[in-house]
């Protein structure tokens, strides 16, 4: 499966791109961040044929606000999902939308995720319950979060707050609560010396680089490449591509998962399936290695695995 994350300030203006390059990469998902949507945007407005659209806009007025009584413009999510895959529950949260469905692998949560730069403390607060919400879902096998964090004080490589440990600056230590947050959870990141946004500097003509998008997942076996493109439009931000290790999820038919076979493994006491496991010679030999592509050595791994599933009685 494929998924194409991208930040479009606003949307509405920048259709025609958007449809061309997912004519082009045939996405079985797109995560959109800053759409800009208002709650008189219909549906038609922003559709792309082949897929359903599942939206969270901006409901809540930032503190910066001139009209503190009116919700404010900008922010917004919205998930684009191939019209051939099911989606069985969908989850909002503050201008952040996941979806759900499965696959063979099991359930699998995918959530497109704003952050912007100026919530409060409580907005700030909610997103994060949101968040820890969908990653403490025990009832999905797979669960990864794309979008626009804005976590500038971040260091990717080492996954620690930049500059002062124990800083009283506000916006510093409300980064630091999601960082501790993915840490909590036990995700991994996708990024961490790239650069997602690129601003010039009016003041002083220089050209600023960030890492401000990011990808979060449970399990990294499910993660087999990702790819930076081009900006849309004038966004600032850069397109991701990002290809997941979903067997299967491209070859759904009319929305429904493929029947296939479920083994029941509580059935096999596990000394047994470890007396069966050293049957197996797991090693790779030199030849292996210098002549197969990765992608080609994962292929006779699982033929070598399924020599070990095929002794597994199947459910009833």
């Amino acid at each position: 499966g494929t998924i194409g994350t991208v930040k479009l300030p606003p949307l509405t203006n920048k259709m025609t791109e958007l449809k061309h390059q997912v004519a082009t990469n045939k996405y079985d998902f797109i995560c959109v961040t800053e759409t800009h949507f208002q709650e008189d945007l219909t549906t038609a407005e922003f559709d792309i044929p082949g897929y359903t659209s599942f939206r969270a806009d901006r409901d809540f007025k930032l503190d910066r606000s001139l009209n503190s009584n009116a919700v404010s413009d900008c922010g917004g999510s919205v998930i684009y999902v191939n019209q051939n895959i099911e989606i069985i529950e969908t989850i909002k949260g503050p201008e952040s939308i996941a979806v759900c469905f499965e696959c063979n692998i099991g359930k699998v949560i995918i959530a497109c995720v704003y952050r912007s730069p100026s919530l409060n403390k409580d907005q700030d607060k909610q997103l994060l319950n949101f968040m820890r919400m969908i990653f403490q879902d025990t009832a999905y096998i797979a669960k990864f979060c794309f979008g626009d964090l804005n976590l500038s004080n971040v260091s990717w490589i080492s996954g620690t707050i930049l500059g002062a440990t124990a800083s009283e600056n506000s916006i510093i230590c409300r980064q630091q609560r999601y960082l501790d947050l993915i840490h909590e959870l036990g995700l991994s990141w996708l990024l961490t010396t790239e650069v997602t946004r690129r601003r010039l500097n009016k003041n002083t003509g220089e050209i600023n680089e960030s890492l401000l998008d990011q990808v979060l997942f449970t399990d990294d076996s499910l993660v087999n490449d990702f790819k930076l493109g081009c900006h849309l439009g004038k966004s600032d931000h850069v397109t991701i591509s990002v290809e997941l290790n979903l067997p299967h999820l491209s070859s759904l038919e009319d929305g429904k998962v493929q029947n296939e076979e479920r083994r029941c493994w509580s059935k096999v006491k596990s000394e047994e399936i470890l007396d069966w496991s050293h049957e197996i010679n797991w090693d790779f030999d030199c030849n292996d290695i210098n002549n197969l592509s990765v992608n080609e050595m994962w292929a006779v791994m699982l033929d070598k695995l399924n020599l070990l599933s095929n002794r597994i009685p199947l459910q009833s």
